[in-house]
Order: structure tokens, then sequence, then C-alpha cells
């Protein structure tokens, strides 16, 4: 990946609550983004035909791209891991195979240019993979990872020693997918306010988003919704305009 790197050093995780945020009207935040060239990577699996990725995708202001994934536990795992449930295949720990793909893809484009602003976008597992790109490489300058697996084995210590290298993060989580006996989720909210902790720490640029409802509810309008946060988190950055203050 000549100066990208990918890592899979073990680690673990926790901790603190997260306030919500006063945000203006996404179509007033956009303004100068239609000027501004850049693209958007959605990793969403199709697997039922509906088109859900490019319904997401479809009237944001910059150009955006569907990625999908063959195999769903191998290659959005950055590295191995036990399955989840009982009988459930592990995480075979494809991650890195997959997002090399992927920035061959991008570099290889006839409009590549290094300079231009992406944002990497994922659901659930896919959320992992797309934070977990950011920490290697710098390709991507806004992240999108919605309902993430921040529960994975050793995330959050990774995090704290593999610093993210984009420069605005959206986190969201449902309300009521904190509420789970599994043992290895029922971290899940704890994990993903470390998580921001720890992106504010790096100087990441960092937003979270408390959604209504389980795992499996809005998951295009929660994508859908975060790639709009990052996106006017983008045109504040590259404008130079300042960020209003966080409100509890």
């Amino acid at each position: 990946m000549g100066s990208d790197q990918t890592h899979s050093e073990d680690s673990s995780g926790i901790n603190q609550r997260l306030p919500r945020i006063q945000r203006q009207p996404f179509q007033k935040a956009m303004g100068a983004m239609e000027e501004t060239r850049g693209s958007i990577y959605l990793l969403w699996d199709d697997h039922d035909g509906t088109g859900g990725g490019n319904r997401i995708l479809e009237g944001l202001p910059w150009k955006g791209r569907v990625l999908t994934m063959k195999d769903w536990n191998r290659d959005l795992s950055p590295w191995p891991a036990p399955g989840v449930f009982r009988g459930e295949e592990d995480f075979s720990g494809g991650g890195p195979a997959f997002l090399e793909k992927i920035l061959d893809s991008i570099r290889k484009a006839p409009d590549y240019q290094e300079s231009e602003p992406r944002i990497l976008c994922g659901y659930s597992l896919a959320g992992l993979f797309a934070l977990w790109a950011g920490t290697c490489t710098n390709l991507f300058s806004g992240i999108a990872c919605m309902s993430g697996s921040l529960w994975y084995d050793h995330w959050t210590d990774y995090l704290r020693i593999h610093p993210c290298r984009a420069r605005s993060v959206v986190l969201s989580l449902g309300d009521r997918e904190i509420r789970t006996r599994n043992p290895r989720m029922i971290t899940l909210g704890k994990d993903t306010e470390e998580v921001q902790r720890i992106l504010d720490n790096q100087g990441v640029t960092c937003r979270f988003r408390w959604e209504r409802g389980n795992h499996f509810q809005d998951a295009e309008g929660r994508v859908r919704r975060g790639l709009q946060e990052v996106l006017e988190m983008e045109k504040r950055r590259i404008t130079g305009e300042v960020f209003p203050e966080s409100t509890g």
C-alpha cells in the first residue's frame, strides 16, 4: 500500500457519556459543497437486489459509489475473532486484503487526485471497517460509522495506538442496541463512547448521533443522515467555518 499500512495488533477497551449537538439544517450548510469536488464510498451489502445503496446516495452533492463485498465476516473484519453467536461463522480477518482492493481501485481511477476529499461510510460491521480503514490510510478525509460493531475484540485499544487519519467522523447508535445480554456486545454503548473520546483526543472532529430503535431499524435512513452530517462537517473543514459548540 505504499505509505498506507494496515495493522492487526491485539488490544481491548471502555467508557463515558456523549453530548448531542445542535445542527444547522443540512441544505443551508451545504452551500459550497456543490462546488467542491469529492467522492463518497458506501459499503453496502445489497443482497436483496433492492438498490438500497443507490437510494442512500441519491441527491447528495458529491459523486457516490457503492462498494459491495462477497463475504461479510471475511471482508469487513480487520483481524480474526470468534463469531458472536453460537454456531456462527468466525470473523476471518480478511479486511486488509479487501481494503487493498478498494484503495487500488481508487488510485487507478482516471480522474484520481490524492488530495480529493473522500468519505467512507458503513453500517454495522461495515461501520467498524470504515473507521478501521481510517487508521490505515489518509485517502479518506471523512468517515461515517453508523451502528458500528465497535464491541469488536480489541478494537478500542487498537484505536488508542493507531490514530485515525481522517479529519471528520460521525458515529451513530440505536438507543435499543445497548439492551443486549450477549456478553460480547453488552459493552457496545461504552465502547462507542470511548471511541468518541479517543478520537477527540487524537484531534479528530467527531460527532455522535443517537438514533431510535434496535440494530435493524431504519438502516438506510441512519446511513443517509450520517452521510449528510459528515458532508456538513467536511464542508465546514474545507471552507474554514467554525464548528458550533456541542450542547447537552
